[in-house]
């Protein structure tokens, strides 16, 4: 049973359980709040500054979009930060569809402490979170709740992947050698009809001027391409919150005239991140500009930024875990010339979406575009 009294719901659970509140936070208990979430999250080495970094570098926090579900002050003697019951934060986010921006709310820091646990306030407060805000669908990923997330009305959308094995010296090898004269003789099919003349470095996103010409070239590759991806139109968002996800591993494809004259014009963009239980690298960003796009779907774009992203960490060969539907994209992915075996990825089933007011999912997110990047995972 519960009852609504300026958007507080308090709730009488079952005898022996007594009454929560259910609620936002107020700004001024945000630090209380953090100090609750990594308690929750102490066993899997999750560090405060995790969560604290999640808050205050995101441009679009929201103290309002923080809900918990509270012991009454009267029933209990416990500490304001013991008084949490469980929470969950929604983070304020924009993503592509079709040629669309949908407001989407991402669901995080879901957490209960362990006496409140099995007595449904994840759905409680999944409920009234919805019924405070006006996002068109809510987005999660989980590796271990989608059983209790499907019973709330998520819908999982898998993620395919494409396992790419690399030959960085190889391909570094055969492309850096060639240049006009050389391309006699040579298949069209191995070199393709782009630019030779990279040059790849440490990507600099404190730097206005190209996280603005980064946003143009992020919004032309993925609208109207992919459904999913989060849209990145603050400065904010790509000098605060991706660096904290990106752990110095973005680099930009620079292109220029000749060989001998350093890279002017930025083409293109990477992120390359590691899982080490897998043993397996993965794309966390990838974007181009339109004249990649235009001649072989960005392939050789991409295989450049990743040969060159290895090679900085002394790897002269490894697998690339590749979203599907990027690479299907790319028909040229497997080379001619050796740089690279193309096999199946094992797809992910953990990113679910919940649509509001009726709208079809599978019209919204389409599962052969969908698309979502780890640099922006809450």
């Amino acid at each position: 049973m519960s009852s609504e009294v300026d958007s507080i719901i308090v709730v009488t659970m079952a005898e022996d359980c007594g009454q929560l509140t259910i609620r936002n936070i107020q700004v001024e208990e945000v630090e209380s709040w953090l100090d609750f979430v990594s308690s929750m999250f102490a066993f899997k080495g999750v560090l405060r500054d995790h969560f604290a970094k999640h808050y205050h570098n995101d441009p679009w926090r929201n103290s309002d979009t923080i809900f918990v579900a509270q012991d009454q002050p009267e029933a209990s003697q416990r500490s304001c930060e013991e008084m949490y019951s469980s929470t969950l934060r929604i983070f304020q986010r924009r993503i592509y569809s079709q040629a669309d921006q949908l407001r989407c709310g991402g669901v995080g820091e879901v957490c209960t402490r362990p006496d409140r646990r099995k007595q449904g306030l994840c759905r409680k407060l999944l409920t009234y979170a919805e019924g405070q805000t006006d996002f068109q669908l809510l987005s999660l990923h989980t590796s271990s709740m989608s059983a209790v997330y499907r019973s709330c009305g998520f819908q999982s959308v898998p993620l395919a992947f494409k396992n790419v094995t690399v030959r960085a010296k190889r391909y570094i090898d055969f492309h850096g050698i060639l240049d006009e004269a050389e391309l006699e003789g040579v298949s069209q099919d191995l070199v393709g009809a782009v630019p030779l003349f990279y040059r790849v470095t440490p990507a600099d996103l404190q730097d206005e001027a190209t996280v603005k010409l980064l946003m143009r070239m992020h919004e032309e590759f993925h609208r109207g391409r992919f459904d999913g991806p989060i849209v990145r139109d603050q400065v904010e968002y790509w000098q605060r919150w991706m660096p904290c996800n990106m752990r110095d591993s973005g680099f930009l494809l620079q292109r220029s005239r000749s060989k001998e004259e350093d890279g002017q014009e930025v083409r293109g963009f990477l992120s390359l991140g590691y899982d080490k239980w897998k043993d397996l690298f993965f794309l966390a960003d990838f974007f181009v500009g339109s004249e990649e796009l235009t001649s072989d779907g960005g392939c050789h774009a991409l295989l450049t930024l990743i040969a060159h992203a290895l090679a900085e960490q002394g790897v002269e060969e490894a697998t690339v875990r590749i979203p599907a539907s990027v690479a299907a994209t790319m028909p040229q992915l497997s080379r001619g010339d050796g740089a690279c075996k193309v096999v199946e990825g094992e797809a992910d089933l953990g990113t679910m979406y919940r649509a509001k007011d009726g709208c079809c999912l599978d019209v919204l997110l389409q599962e052969s575009r969908h698309l979502t990047w780890p640099v922006d995972s809450f």
